[in-house]
């Protein structure tokens, strides 16, 4: 027998979960069938990730998001390219509209 299942993750209200469904949405969301690098997948991988590392640290005043992983990727491709809201695209300047240490291309 073959099943399918769809299940809806709302990312605005993952706090309202209990520590089991937010484990679950974890564990679900790592086997979504999307294709490698899919950024709505990400961004859903993201926040649950966020929210777990929150109820984690809630006791701990510790600062969130200083250093990101994407960061070193982030100022690797501004070299090359320039974020366009949606995007990565060749930067015919070369270079010169890199991504500075601190700063988020809008949108990303």
């Amino acid at each position: 027998m073959k099943k399918s299942y769809t299940f809806e993750i709302d990312t605005d209200n993952l706090c309202g979960l209990s520590d089991d469904a937010l484990a679950a949405y974890w564990t679900s969301a790592q086997f979504l069938p999307v294709e490698y690098g899919d950024r709505d997948a990400c961004d859903v991988v993201r926040a649950i990730g966020v929210e777990i590392i929150q109820r984690w640290m809630h006791s701990q005043p510790v600062p969130m998001f200083h250093i990101q992983p994407v960061d070193y990727w982030r100022n690797q491709f501004s070299r090359f390219a320039r974020w366009n809201s949606a995007e990565w695209v060749v930067d015919p300047a070369g270079g010169q509209s890199r991504v500075r240490a601190g700063e988020r291309p809008q949108g990303a």
